[in-house]
C-alpha cells in the first residue's frame, strides 16, 4: 500500500472537518451559555481550588481551554483577579480539556459515526432557522457536534494504515526501539503535531486512533499525550507575542506549568501506566477483564495470536474490547496526569507566578492606556465572549475620563505649580481616549462580523454608542481645560459667586461620573436602575438655567467683562453637555440605544 498525495489531502480535509466541527460546537455552546459563563467567572474568589473548579467547569462547557484562558486574561486585566489568583483557572482548564478524549473514547469508537452525526444534524439543522436565539444556538451546537464526529470518521479512514505499509511499519517500529529516546521522540511528535494542527483535541483524537489500531504502543501514546500538553501551550504563546503583558504572563505560566509536569512524569511514566491498568477495569464502558486489558496494553503479540484464532461475532467482540481497553487507557492516563500535576504544582503556583513575573516584566506606567488593556492582540476569542472583553475596555476608558474629571477639579483650585502638569495630563488622557475609541470600535466591528445572537448584537451597538459618548466627554474636558487656560492668560479674577456656581456644577458632574462607572462595572445590566443619575442630570439642567440668568445679570452689571463672561458661560454649558453624554452612556448600559 502506497500513501500518496491524495491520501494526505484526505487526512488534511478530515482534520479540517473535525476542527471546524469543534469550533462550531464550542461557539454554539458559548452563545447558549454566555451569560452563565460570565456569572461563573465573575463569582471566582481568591480560593485557588475554587478557581481550579471554575476552570474545569468552563472548559468542559465550551470545550476550549484557549477560550477559557482568554477569559482569564480579561479578568486579570480587569483587576478582578491577580495573576496568582487566576492560575487556578488555568490549571482547571488543563483538566477540563481532557474531556475530549473521554468523549471520543466513549462515543467515537463504540457507535457508528454516520448514525450519530446524521441523526444529530437532522434534528438540529432546522433549529438554525428558529426565531428564538436559544434554539438557534442549540442548533449550531448540534451541527458542530455532528460535524465533529463526521470528521472523526474521516480521520479513522484517512490516517495511514501502518500495518498495510511495510516501509512505514518498519519506520515506526524503529522509532519505538530506542527505549527512553523513543519516548522523547514521540513527545516531540505530539508537540509538533499539535502546533501544526493548532488543536490539542484533534491530535488527541489522532492518538486514540493510532493506539486503537495498534499502530503505536501504549507507552508511545502516553508520550504523544505529554507532547500534546506542551504543544497546546505553544499556540497560546504564539498568540501572546503581540498581546499585552498579562496575556504573556498567563501564556508563560501555562507553558512552564505543563513543561514541569511533563518533566517529572518522564520519571514516573511506568508507575502511572501500571496505575492506569489497575483503574481501567472499573470503568463502566469496559467489557474486558484485567487479563485482556493487560494484553491490550503490553502484549500485542498475544492479542494478534488471539485474533488469528477467532472468527465471526467472537472476533468482532474481542476487537471491540481491545480498542476500548486501549482508548480508555489513554483517556485515563490523560486525566490522571493532568489531575496529579495540578494537585502537585498548585502548592508551588505562587512561586511559579513570581518567576513568570520576573520573566515578563512591565515596561509601562500606571497611566499608560495607549493600547487595549483587556483585549490581547492575537488572542481573539469567539464573538460572544469577546463582548465581555470589550466591555472591560469601556471601563478602562471610563476610568481615564474619571481621572480627567479629578484633574479638572484640581485645576479649579488654581494652584500655579500644579497647573501645567494637570493640564498636560488632561491633554494626554484626551489623546488616549481618541485611540481607545478607535481600537475598541474596530474590535467590536470584528465581533459583529461573526455569527452572534440578537442580544449580543444589541450589546455591540450599546458599547459602540458608549465609547463614542466617552470620547465626547473627554473632548469636552479638554475643551474646558483650554477655556481655563484662556482665563489664566487673561489673568481673569473669577468672582466668588461664579466660582461657587461652577464648583457646584462640577461636584454634581463628578457624582454622575462615579455613578456611570458603577453602572459600567455591574455584571447584570438588567438590574441597573439609573434614576439617581437621571435626577442628578436634571438637577444640573436646572442649575444651568439658574446660573445662566445670574450670569447675564453680572454681565449687565459689569461684574466682569463680556469676553470673560462668555468663557464662564462656556464652562457651564460644557459641563451640562458632559452630563448629557453621561446620561447617554447610562441609557446605553440599560439597553436604551
Amino acid at each position: 500500500m502506497e500513501y500518496g498525495i491524495k491520501d494526505l489531502i484526505m487526512l488534511i480535509g478530515a482534520l479540517g472537518v473535525f476542527i471546524y466541527g469543534m469550533k462550531i460546537m464550542s461557539e454554539g455552546l458559548q452563545k447558549l451559555a454566555g451569560g452563565s459563563l460570565r456569572k461563573i467567572l465573575s463569582g471566582m474568589t481568591k480560593n485557588t481550588f475554587f478557581g481550579i473548579l471554575t476552570g474545569l467547569t468552563v472548559t468542559c462547557l465550551i470545550q476550549s481551554s484557549s477560550a477559557t484562558t482568554v477569559m482569564v486574561v480579561s479578568f486579570v486585566n480587569a483587576g478582578l483577579l491577580s495573576l496568582t489568583e487566576s492560575l487556578g483557572v488555568v490549571m482547571g482548564a488543563n483538566i477540563g480539556t481532557t474531556l475530549t478524549a473521554w468523549i471520543v473514547a466513549t462515543v467515537g469508537f463504540k457507535v457508528s459515526k454516520s448514525v450519530i452525526s446524521f441523526f444529530v444534524i437532522s434534528v438540529c439543522f432546522p433549529l438554525l432557522f428558529s426565531s428564538k436565539n436559544k434554539l438557534k444556538n442549540l442548533g449550531e451546537f448540534g451541527l458542530g457536534f455532528g460535524l465533529l464526529f463526521i470528521g472523526l470518521g474521516f480521520l479513522k479512514e484517512a490516517v495511514p494504515d501502518i500495518k498495510s505499509n511495510p516501509d512505514m511499519l518498519d519506520f515506526v517500529q524503529n522509532l519505538m526501539g530506542y527505549n527512553f529516546g523513543s519516548i522523547v521522540i514521540f513527545i516531540l511528535f505530539g508537540l509538533i503535531l499539535t502546533v501544526v494542527v493548532q488543536s490539542s483535541s484533534a491530535t488527541t483524537a489522532i492518538t486514540l486512533i493510532l493506539i486503537a489500531n495498534e499502530w503505536i504502543s501504549f507507552e508511545m501514546a502516553t508520550a504523544m499525550i505529554l507532547g500534546e500538553n506542551i504543544g497546546t501551550t505553544v499556540t497560546a504563546n504564539m498568540a501572546a507575542t503581540v498581546a499585552n503583558i498579562h496575556a504573556k504572563r498567563i501564556a508563560r505560566f501555562h507553558s512552564l506549568f505543563n513543561l514541569i509536569g511533563v518533566t517529572w512524569m518522564l520519571f514516573f511514566t511506568s508507575f502511572f501506566m501500571d496505575l492506569v491498568e489497575i483503574i481501567v477495569p472499573y470503568i463502566p464502558f469496559i467489557n474486558g477483564d484485567s487479563t485482556l486489558i493487560h494484553d491490550a496494553l503490553f502484549n500485542p503479540n498475544v492479542v494478534n495470536n488471539n485474533i488469528s484464532n477467532l472468527e465471526g461475532n467472537a472476533l468482532a467482540v474481542y476487537k471491540s474490547d481491545i480498542k476500548d481497553a486501549r482508548t480508555f487507557s489513554v483517556a485515563t492516563f490523560h486525566s490522571l496526569f493532568n489531575v496529579t500535576n495540578v494537585l502537585l504544582l498548585v502548592w508551588f503556583s505562587p512561586r511559579i507566578a513570581a518567576f513568570v513575573e520576573k520573566m515578563v516584566t512591565s515596561k509601562g506606567g500606571e497611566d499608560e492606556y495607549s493600547s487595549l488593556a483587556y483585549i490581547g492582540g492575537g488572542m481573539f476569542s469567539t464573538p460572544e465572549l469577546s463582548i465581555l472583553q470589550a466591555k472591560k475596555e469601556t471601563q478602562v476608558m471610563a476610568k481615564v475620563v474619571d481621572k480627567m474629571c479629578v484633574s479638572f477639579m484640581a485645576l479649579m483650585l488654581e494652584k500655579p505649580k500644579q497647573w501645567t502638569k494637570l493640564a498636560d495630563k488632561i491633554k494626554k488622557r484626551e489623546e488616549v481616549t481618541d485611540r481607545l475609541e478607535i481600537e475598541i470600535s474596530n474590535y467590536l466591528t470584528q465581533c459583529a462580523a461573526g455569527e452572534i445572537s440578537q442580544d449580543s448584537s444589541k450589546q455591540v451597538r450599546s458599547l459602540l454608542k458608549i465609547v463614542d459618548d466617552l470620547e465626547s466627554i473627554a473632548d469636552l474636558f479638554y475643551k474646558m481645560t483650554s477655556t481655563l487656560g484662556d482665563l489664566k492668560e487673561k489673568k481673569a479674577k473669577m468672582p466668588a459667586e461664579t466660582e461657587a456656581e461652577l464648583k457646584e456644577m462640577l461636584d454634581n458632574l463628578y457624582d454622575l461620573v462615579k455613578l456611570m462607572r458603577t453602572y459600567l462595572a455591574s455584571e447584570d445590566d438588567v438590574t441597573i436602575d439609573i434614576k439617581d443619575a437621571l435626577a442628578i442630570e436634571d438637577r444640573m439642567r436646572q442649575l444651568r438655567d439658574k446660573f445662566r440668568d445670574l450670569h447675564f445679570e453680572r454681565v449687565e452689571n459689569a461684574v466682569y467683562p463680556i469676553q470673560e463672561g462668555i468663557l464662564y458661560n462656556d464652562l457651564m454649558v460644557n459641563m451640562k453637555k458632559i452630563g448629557g453624554h453621561i446620561t447617554n452612556v447610562n441609557e446605553s448600559i440599560v439597553g436604551k440605544v
